[in-house]
């Protein structure tokens, strides 16, 4: 799966093109309060100062709107994907890894468990998260496998805390993970589809 800093790059290779384009230099001086020069795209600073939380939704909009932005969109990615094929032999194995995890996620278990008590407290997984993959993880690899992994899991949820900027109680996840357990273990006796 695509991770962060993974995105980040493709926002930044995104962002260091919108010089090329008028509109798209202005709506990034407009967002931003700066945007890359010609000869000197400073886009790391540019991404430090507007955030990636607002550098998202804005190249999501461009790129579905506007041609420009699209054609962008598939250099960006086309110089990204040749040079993770050129790094990691099994790249394609993981663009295809979406729908495994969607299957995995329908089928349930205590990935899902965990969301739907994470999502009670307002915690969703974003685009640019490993949430869902790591829910369709648990649930492929089931309950016992949960349970020897328990702190594993439980330092999941605290990396992905730091990386929201969210304060971290290591008991409430791990509160958190056994009432997921103990749901997903409920849920395969009634049904077993759920492991």
């Amino acid at each position: 799966m695509i991770d962060q800093s993974q995105t980040k790059r493709i926002l930044l290779g995104l962002t260091a093109r919108a010089y090329r384009v008028p509109e798209l230099e202005t709506a990034i001086i407009t967002l931003c309060g700066s945007a890359p020069k010609p000869h000197h795209p400073d886009v790391r600073k540019i991404l430090a100062e507007c955030g990636f939380v607002k550098l998202m939704p804005f190249w999501s909009n461009e790129i579905a709107t506007n041609p420009a932005a699209s054609k962008f969109a598939d250099e960006v990615w086309g110089e990204y994907v040749a040079e993770m094929r050129e790094k990691h032999p099994d790249f394609d194995k993981q663009i295809e890894n979406k729908d495994w995890v969607t299957k995995q996620l329908e089928k349930g278990g205590v990935g899902t468990e965990l969301k739907k008590l994470l999502n009670r407290v307002g915690i969703v997984p974003s685009a640019n998260c490993s949430c869902n993959s790591r829910a369709a993880t648990m649930n492929a690899r089931g309950i016992e496998w949960c349970e020897e992994n328990f702190e594993k899991i439980v330092g999941w949820l605290e990396e992905e805390s730091r990386s929201r900027k969210l304060p971290f109680v290591k008991a409430i996840g791990r509160l958190l993970l056994k009432r997921a357990i103990h749901q997903a273990r409920k849920l395969s006796k009634n049904n077993p589809t759920h492991q």
